[in-house]
């Protein structure tokens, strides 16, 4: 039976295994010894699932203009919080470093805060100043 299922099933090809790899997520495992330097393009609550538990809860994650997520763990939300404050919507528009770094459970995401957002900045690129 097994020969059967093995001759009937399609080849995994090139194309497959870049798919099979693609996520939105950045993770330690993703992201390898690249540093990255992007924008924060706003803050959800999104459901994920705790690999440990099986559960699903809804957890902080950060989207960056480029298009990718970022679980924020704990450590990540103290980092963002004592560099760019308490409210979550003045994060939008700062530019964070990405990084890895060896934790006891494997290569883990740490941030580094670049620069905040610009005074003003909004996501609709509506409120330059107007010299008069």
């Amino acid at each position: 039976m097994t020969d059967a299922i093995w001759e009937s099933s399609d080849e995994f090809t090139a194309d497959d295994l870049v798919e099979s790899l693609e996520t939105k997520f950045l993770s330690g495992t993703t992201l390898g010894n690249r540093r990255l330097r992007l924008t924060i393009a706003g803050v959800k609550k999104m459901p994920l699932r705790d690999p440990k538990t099986g559960q699903t809860e809804k957890k902080p994650v950060l989207g960056f203009t480029n298009g990718q997520l970022l679980a924020l763990n704990k450590i990540n939300r103290q980092v963002l919080r004592d560099a760019l404050g308490d409210d979550p919507l003045k994060w939008i528009g700062a530019v964070v470093e990405v990084r890895t770094e060896s934790t006891s459970m494997g290569p883990g995401v740490r941030l580094n805060v670049i620069s905040a957002a610009k005074k003003g900045s909004s996501s609709t690129g509506m409120d330059d100043d107007i010299p008069f």
